[in-house]
């Protein structure tokens, strides 16, 4: 009966919207019409929950949005948006200069320091740097040798005929032990710089998709970053390069470079040779280079993504020259005193921010 009593003296919703009213109109110094005032009270009222309404829809539409744009990155664990975008994407999950001799089982050059390993007879033998190839044994059976370089590495190899090569970072060679027969063949995937001895009886030849460079004595590098784009770039002598799907020949000289891109055209460019000198002997070096493709190359090296959220400077040249054995924190750092945009590293990521 308590209860009741009480929800009797509360006062009803009209007695609330009456009160409302009378103060709204202390506010007006002349009284307007009770009925009229009380009918334009009750229309706002409906338009005020009606409008309530709609904002709440809206606003549960825009949380599950979010919700699904969230689920949705934590799915993808890609979390670029419309304007960003990717100019390199790292992909190795390999620390290990990695060797494998014939059908034998890949073992870790950098920890093979046993002499029942790498023997120099049967064998390569360790150098500064890499492998050695030149002290192999005439009767040691010829067989296909495999080297693959991690990001952050290079490697140098001299071959059973002395010639040398510089590996890179992310690349793979393929070459015999000794070489036999009318040429020296080797496959490369990726990039090497080569000084080959002089043979006239026996060329040169690397090759990679669909490109094969033949040369008989000279200094040149070649890049193949997959199969649509390569680049071979003469330092000294001359080299022949032919591509297969265009049957497309033309023999280059020093300072010349022979360029196809993604979309199969193909230029031949004068470069400058400092470029490719630096980088086998240890340096970033990039004269009048686009900040894409700068850094393109150092998320190669040190096995990052590199992400533009500010694509404006990506093509913007830049002259830049460090250590490659220097931290990327301080590679980055060097490249932020150019001020042209604010590079951070984030995760697996560098990152170009607006």
């Amino acid at each position: 009966m308590e209860e009741r009593n009480k929800k009797d003296s509360a006062p009803s919703d009209f007695i609330k919207e009456e009160i409302l009213l009378r103060e709204h109109f202390v506010k007006y110094d002349n009284v307007p019409d009770v009925e009229d005032e009380l009918k334009r009270f009750h229309v706002k009222k409906q338009w005020i929950s009606t409008r309530m309404l709609v904002i709440g829809s809206a606003i549960a539409a825009t949380m599950l949005l979010v919700a699904f744009a969230y689920l949705y990155l934590l799915r993808t664990d890609r979390s670029l948006s419309a304007s960003d975008y990717l100019v390199y994407e790292e992909r190795s999950t390999v620390d290990d200069v990695l060797l494998r001799s014939g059908n034998k089982e890949a073992i870790n050059i950098e920890e093979a320091t046993s002499s029942h390993i790498l023997n120099g007879k049967n064998n390569p033998i360790l150098i500064e740097g890499g492998l050695s190839y030149q002290t192999m044994s005439r009767q040691a059976v010829v067989q296909e040798e495999v080297l693959t370089v991690p990001n952050g590495k290079m490697v140098k190899i001299i071959l059973e005929d002395g010639s040398e090569a510089w590996i890179n970072a992310r690349s793979k060679i393929t070459f015999p032990n000794r070489f036999v027969g009318n040429e020296r063949k080797i496959q490369l995937e990726g990039e090497a710089f080569f000084k080959v001895v002089k043979d006239k009886n026996r060329p040169f030849v690397v090759e990679t998709e669909g490109l094969s460079t033949q040369v008989l004595g000279t200094e040149f590098n070649v890049k193949s970053a997959n199969a649509d784009e390569a680049q071979v770039t003469l330092l000294s002598g001359k080299v022949r390069v032919s591509a297969d799907k265009v049957q497309f020949t033309k023999v280059l000289t020093p300072g010349e470079e022979f360029d196809r891109d993604v979309k199969g055209t193909i230029k031949i460019n004068k470069i400058d040779l400092d470029t490719y000198y630096r980088w086998y002997e240890g340096y970033f070096y990039f004269d009048q280079v686009s900040l894409g493709e700068v850094l393109r190359e150092v998320g190669r090296w040190y096995n990052k993504d590199v992400v533009f959220e500010n694509p404006s400077v990506d093509r913007v040249k830049i002259r830049f020259t460090a250590e490659r054995k220097e931290s990327l924190g301080t590679i980055i750092e060097l490249m932020n005193d150019f001020k042209l945009a604010k590079i951070v590293i984030r995760d697996n990521r560098i990152i170009v921010q607006r």
